[in-house]
């Protein structure tokens, strides 16, 4: 898949690009954006024990003790990745083949380690230069993917990958200041204060439009977004969206807390399965909140699903 080469390329280049800038420009074409703050996550408690398990199916793979593992890889990159990988931005323009139309930015520190050098071992290796910036490539049968490395005027680093030459010339264009790069927003390099993830969806697929009733209310919102973080002993989803009007705003509060309250006609017929009672119970402590045209609701999933499901469905030994 294009998707594994370009992640490949991604992990040979993990080069540090920082941003003095504070916005990323998001072309006209995106569907979505999807950000991860890397530190934030790995100071989670699921994101400690995913990075342990990473250690151990390693080693597995590997042989050898995991405690060495992190020190090997850091000589190799000539840096510690832990400590070097801030943010990960996805864009993406197609919900069905999402990989073909990917462009990644990846911020880390201020170095670049051995990354150029490894990088030159990817399939089909080639370089080139562009606007001064040396672009790498690599394909494989007909799969590709293109990667640079801008520095800011600070020196931090930031890798700026993508499936298609043109998509990334044009990422790199948005960087400088020609301005002549079609953006539909511009969106922060980072996530919200206090969360570890953030989903924002620029335009719904098509297939949402093609059924009722959910058109008609994906019709009536824009903005939509998602964030994730960690209180506690559960995983706090923030889903928050504007609306039209006023008018619409309250329907969808009423709706939200309407639908809540019918959740619990059920607990009769449920009460012998118990994913349904767990998934009843998380409905129940659901928030909804209006902030005039913006609705939030707040969804805890405990921890011990999270885990169950990772176990059940990833095969992950947590």
């Amino acid at each position: 898949m294009r998707w594994a080469l370009l992640a490949i390329t991604l992990g040979l280049l993990i080069p540090s690009m920082g941003y003095a800038q504070k916005k990323l420009s998001v072309p006209e074409d995106a569907k979505f954006v999807v950000q991860i703050d890397v530190s934030a996550f790995r100071n989670t408690r699921l994101g400690a024990r995913l990075l342990e398990v990473t250690q151990q199916l390693a080693q597995q793979e590997l042989g050898g003790d995991a405690r060495d593992l992190m020190p090997k890889i850091t000589e190799a990159l000539g840096f510690n990745p832990l400590e070097e990988v801030k943010t990960l931005t996805v864009i993406g323009s197609d919900f069905e083949s999402p990989e073909e139309s990917l462009r990644l930015a990846l911020q880390l520190g201020k170095t670049t380690g051995n990354l150029e050098g490894l990088v030159m071992a990817a399939p089909g290796y080639h370089s080139q230069q562009y606007e001064g910036q040396t672009i790498h490539s690599a394909r494989e049968d007909d799969m590709e993917a293109h990667a640079t490395i801008y520095t800011d005027a600070a020196g931090d680093k930031t890798i700026l990958a993508a499936a298609s030459f043109a998509d990334l010339k044009a990422m790199l264009t948005a960087m400088g200041s020609e301005g002549n790069f079609r953006t539909r927003r511009e969106v922060s390099w980072s996530v919200p204060s206090g969360t570890f993830a953030h989903l924002q969806i620029l335009e719904f697929p098509e297939e949402v439009y093609q059924h009722d009733p959910p058109s008609n209310l994906i019709r009536m919102i824009h903005d939509l977004s998602l964030t994730l973080s960690e209180a506690k002993d559960n995983f706090v989803l923030d889903l928050v969206f504007s609306t039209q009007d006023e008018q619409r705003a309250e329907q969808f509060q009423q709706l939200a807390q309407g639908a809540k309250a019918l959740v619990g006609l059920f607990e009769e017929e449920i009460k012998e399965d118990e994913d349904a009672r767990m998934l009843l119970g998380l409905l129940d402590e659901v928030e909804v909140v209006r902030d005039n045209l913006s609705i939030s609701v707040r969804i805890a999933v405990p921890e011990a699903m999270v885990l169950k499901f990772l176990r059940e469905e990833a095969d992950l030994p947590l």
